[in-house]
């Protein structure tokens, strides 16, 4: 419902078309002709009183979408025209290709349509986003006429509140059973860093004084749309008057500081309160739009949506009172989608099928139950923003057995919840659900507490945006695509917990993808470092792969390393080791090196005349340590190479009696007894010059035991790794 979707309260905020004055759906026709209009726009009908004459002096809201493709100068062009007309812009959305204004005059809309078309201006729609007249604070029109608003709101009832009532006091102190049950308990214990995330709470307000949310909300990303869907920055526009809004960040977010309950994601989320809802519990378009847009421009990472968009549960893509509120509320959804927002909704609460909705009489809501239309055929309709394709809408479960404990529990379809093959994404926790609340509201309803249990899938939509809120904490440049996918992969591990909901032999699909996994979220799928090519050098300056290839006995080895490291280790077969530590930054580069490393252990012992022999394989081990200091965690990696070690052949000693004999065209050979630096089996080497001390160990002229002694020192000791960790990008959050 587009009243926060708890189920403890009833469908309220009755709206709709006022009875007698908005002609009913069936009998709209277009506001002009096909001549006249822009072709295929859909345009509400002119207003009319009841003695048939247009209405004038009541204020009404409308949607104006133009054609996508429209240009920015026919945009601003309507924009004038509408103001022409004398209408007032509320706001303006070039990159939606949308805007609201409000005009007191009945004709408004088929004239805006008209004008238009006359200029060749693509239109889509053009439609009132409530059915209700505009009242109070929210009249901007300067010929609003207070006597004809009354007559416009004739026969309609008292409006209802809309939000929900708390179904019982929260103990304290509490562990809820829902976080025990997604992991969320067992998640917070997972030594992890997370990057911040901001998770926009799209409701009632939030109460920024709440003992456990003080110090999780971002005041300056915080704003009310309420009045218009302007947005107002100032504290009193985003604090909350009802109670759901704060209920559903405390889910999300609360402080993990001994008192009260904790949320689902304490450490690393930033609420963000966005109230889109008026005094009477009421979620128009103009105002959730404000929220979207607000979302997507301030770089927020998730929204959770707990309600549906009044006056209608199912808006009607082709009815003229719907299709521009329809319209505009899908623009601005998939607009921050792009921006890379993750939108999470409640999938409702009327135990209805939302792949196949059929009738409703609940709708619209805005005018009291005396406004709804029995029985209003519903086919095709959507319910925004639950429907539109890149939200992820959640259904809710509840225990098969009220009986802990409730970590590996079977779980059930909450009798209440909406459910739909094609249109519920995820399942999560939606009954007798503890968490924050008002301190005001509480004790207007009786509780003990700032702590309240409440029910409905607007209780279970929170839990998702949590974990989508550590996804992105874990993966910070995952696209909304991409958090929703591993959401949606982890919630498939206990999809096998949710057990089957038949009704009278109906069988009412709800499970999604499976149950909302929080635990999987900091374990699973963790960002990786990246082990470059193995690479060795016989100078220290050219480098070749060394996978596979037949090297000489003394060799320098480097691999690099790139990604979250933050410790990594080369081993060479035992005889040589170089490690690195660094700070894991996603963007971090190490460097490995072994120097000079002497592998005449390795190399094969053979004798003959011009034949060169290899000996056994030998192997390069590469391990790297990720963020995630777990040990079940998946984020360590290793790599091996294989490589042999050649040698020259010994050739056969002369024997010393028998001096080989003198090459007339050559200089006598030296006398063998005396070592000679350059002559073979001589006991001086020169070791790479990988560093000073090679150097000077070979030219010592000390014995070639010394020597390799040494420069095995260099390699083990003297760490021969080399760190190139850059700086670590911090997001604007931190």
């Amino acid at each position: 419902m587009m009243r926060p979707r708890g189920f403890s309260a009833q469908l309220v905020g009755a709206a709709a078309l006022a009875a007698a004055l908005l002609v009913p759906a069936a009998a709209i026709a277009p506001a002009a002709s096909a001549a006249d209009a822009t072709e295929q726009a859909i345009v509400s009908a002119d207003i009319t009183t009841q003695s048939g004459g247009v209405e004038k002096g009541v204020p009404r809201n409308y949607a104006v979408n133009l054609a996508l493709e429209a240009s920015d100068a026919q945009f601003a062009d309507l924009v004038t025209r509408a103001e022409g007309l004398g209408g007032v812009v509320l706001e303006k959305y070039p990159q939606l290709r949308s805007f609201f204004v409000q005009a007191s005059s009945g004709d408004f809309a088929g004239k805006l349509n008209n004008a238009a078309a006359g200029v060749g201006i693509p239109v889509t729609s053009i439609g009132p986003t409530r059915q209700a007249p505009v009242s109070g604070a929210e009249i901007v029109v300067a010929d609003a006429d207070q006597s004809a608003i009354a007559r416009a709101r004739l026969g309609a009832s008292a409006l209802e509140s809309q939000l929900d009532e708390a179904d019982s006091a929260a103990p304290d102190p509490f562990t809820g059973w829902d976080q025990v049950a997604i992991g969320a308990v067992e998640a917070q214990s997972v030594d992890v860093p997370l990057e911040k995330a901001v998770v926009g709470v799209l409701d009632s307000g939030v109460d920024g004084t709440h003992e456990d949310l003080v110090g999780q909300i971002d005041e300056a990303l915080s704003v009310g749309c309420q009045r218009n869907g302007v947005p107002d920055t100032s504290w009193n526009a985003w604090q909350d008057d009802n109670g759901h809004g704060t209920h559903v960040a405390g889910t999300i977010a609360a402080a993990h500081n001994g008192i009260g309950i904790d949320g689902v994601a304490p450490t690393n989320v930033t609420i963000a309160a966005v109230k889109v809802s008026n005094v009477n519990g009421l979620f128009y378009p103009e105002y959730t739009v404000c929220g979207f847009v607000w979302a997507a421009d301030h770089g927020f990472d998730v929204t959770n949506n707990s309600y549906y968009v009044d006056p209608w549960m199912y808006w009607l893509p082709t009815e003229p009172t719907q299709a521009a509120g329809l319209e505009v509320v899908t623009r601005a959804v998939e607009h921050a989608h792009g921006k890379g927002v993750v939108n999470v909704a409640a999938a409702g609460n009327a135990d209805h099928d939302n792949d196949n909705p059929t009738l409703d009489s609940s709708s619209p809501n805005d005018m009291g139950s005396a406004g709804a239309i029995k029985d209003r055929n519903v086919e095709g309709g959507v319910d925004i923003p639950t429907m539109i394709p890149s939200v992820v809408s959640t259904s809710a479960v509840q225990p098969a057995e009220w009986k802990p404990p409730y970590d590996n529990a079977p779980l059930v379809r909450a009798s209440f919840s909406n459910y739909g093959a094609k249109n519920v994404d995820i399942a999560a926790p939606g009954r007798r659900v503890a968490s924050t609340y008002p301190k005001a509201v509480a004790q207007a309803q009786g509780l003990p507490t700032p702590y309240a249990a409440l029910s409905g899938t607007s209780m279970a939509a929170p839990h998702v945006a949590g974990v989508a809120a550590l996804i992105k904490g874990i993966h910070p440049n995952a696209t909304a695509d991409q958090v929703i996918e591993v959401l949606k992969k982890h919630a498939a591990e206990h999809y096998d917990r949710l057990q089957p909901s038949e009704t009278n032999g109906v069988f009412k699909e709800y499970r999604g993808a499976g149950l909302v996994n929080a635990l999987s979220a900091v374990l699973k799928d963790q960002p990786k470092p990246t082990i470059g090519t193995v690479e060795y050098s016989t100078d220290g300056k050219t480098w070749a792969p060394l996978e596979g290839a037949s090297v000489p006995t003394t060799i320098s080895i480097r691999v690099g390393l790139t990604g979250p490291v933050t410790a990594a280790t080369l081993d060479v077969d035992g005889l040589a080791t170089a490690e690195a530590q660094a700070s894991g930054a996603f963007d971090g580069s190490v460097e490995l090196k072994a120097a000079s490393v002497d592998l005449s252990t390795r190399a094969a012992q053979t004798s003959g005349d011009g034949v060169r022999a290899a000996g056994p394989a030998v192997t390069v081990k590469v391990s790297a340590q990720g963020r995630n200091k777990d040990a079940r965690a998946d984020d360590d990696v290793s790599a091996s190479v294989a490589f042999t070690v050649r040698t020259a052949p010994t050739p056969t000693p002369n024997d010393p009696s028998k001096p080989t004999p003198a090459d007339p065209g050559k200089p006598a050979p030296a006398d063998p007894t005396k070592p000679s630096p350059s002559a073979p089996g001589s006991d001086v080497v020169t070791v790479s010059a990988e560093s000073a001390q090679a150097g000077d160990l070979a030219r010592t002229g000390a014995p070639l035991t010394n020597v390799l002694l040494g420069a095995f020192a260099l390699v083990v000791i003297g760490g021969v790794a080399v760190l190139f960790a850059s700086r670590r990008i911090r997001r604007s959050q931190d």
